[in-house]
């Protein structure tokens, strides 16, 4: 396979010391002409400035003509044992500019192992606003809210009782509100988001999106809920030196100023993952129909390792 011959002629990074690689290959659709980009990880010693073998190989179609079409995405890495899958952040970017269903080829560095899947399978309710261009994102998520306002309130959260659906749509109405605090971020894009997280004492906790001007910059709102998620999950000693018990978020929203459900971006849910919070319930939208479900932290992210198994 290309890839394995072309990543041993990288040196590895120098903050891990790990090889990934990456090949995207592709056709134009007006003459048939094919070809390939490729790419492999880069870091900086603040890691999160780090760029993905599959994000440094798929920046380049910018450069190709809007005709060319990803056919399949090819990855390897120096693992011998699996195949390593793509990271969260790279299934979400790639599926910025390749189809959801291409496949997906992940080998191990000796081609001992090699199997395939796809972006949907990898990356499940992925943002519904991805290839709306900037002037319309408004209108998209006005339509958008219709339509969902127009779902029979019981097919919203099957399963769930009143109670149970109230306390859901309590938090959507809290996070939409924690939506409009980012009045630095409104003035650059016009997308807001807001979350809210419920633990299990019954408190309740809220964020916002904090865009930058450079868009990598940004923290999302999800993201900006981790350090009340660790402060409420740390045992600590109260005034009498006795331990409490940490207290466990049980149910997240992120949506946006129209109050259209948003799964976590991908940081959010690498970091909610990795770190152990599988089973937290996860409110989304299923797009087109509108209709909102439940889900947990683990289904957002399929088929991904979590540090506690590397390291």
């Amino acid at each position: 396979m290309l890839a394995t011959q072309r990543m041993k002629k990288v040196l590895p990074p120098i903050q891990s010391n790990f090889r990934v690689y990456a090949i995207l290959t592709w056709k134009d659709s007006t003459n048939n002409m094919t070809g390939w980009v490729s790419g492999t990880n880069s870091e900086s010693s603040f890691i999160g400035g780090s760029l993905c073998a599959e994000r440094a190989a798929a920046v380049q179609l910018r450069e190709l003509p809007a005709s060319i079409q990803v056919t399949a995405v090819y990855l390897c890495s120096d693992l011998l044992e699996i195949p390593i899958t793509p990271g969260v952040l790279c299934r979400e970017y790639l599926l910025s500019c390749v189809s959801p269903d291409i496949p997906v080829w992940m080998a191990t560095a000796d081609l001992s192992t090699i199997r395939s899947s796809t972006l949907r399978a990898l990356y499940p309710y992925p943002n519904m606003y991805e290839n709306i261009k900037r002037d319309k994102l408004e209108h998209f998520g006005r339509q958008c809210c219709a339509t969902t306002t127009a779902v029979r309130a019981s097919d919203h959260f099957p399963s769930l009782d009143v109670p149970s659906k109230n306390k859901w749509l309590q938090l959507m109405a809290l996070a939409q509100k924690a939506s409009s605090k980012d009045v630095l971020g409104g003035k650059m894009h016009p997308c807001l988001y807001g979350a809210a997280i419920e633990f299990d004492d019954g408190s309740i906790r809220v964020s916002w999106q904090k865009a930058g001007l450079e868009y990598g910059t940004t923290v999302d709102s999800v993201t900006s809920l981790l350090r009340d998620i660790d402060n409420n999950n740390n045992s600590s000693n109260n005034h009498n030196n006795k331990k409490r018990e940490a207290i466990k978020p049980i149910k997240l929203v992120q949506v946006d100023q129209f109050q259209n459900l948003i799964a976590p971006f991908a940081p959010a849910r690498a970091q909610l993952y990795e770190r152990g919070y599988d089973c937290l319930q996860v409110a989304v939208m299923e797009v087109p129909s509108g209709i909102r479900k439940v889900v947990t932290v683990a289904s957002l992210v399929p088929d991904c390792p979590k540090m506690s198994e590397i390291w």
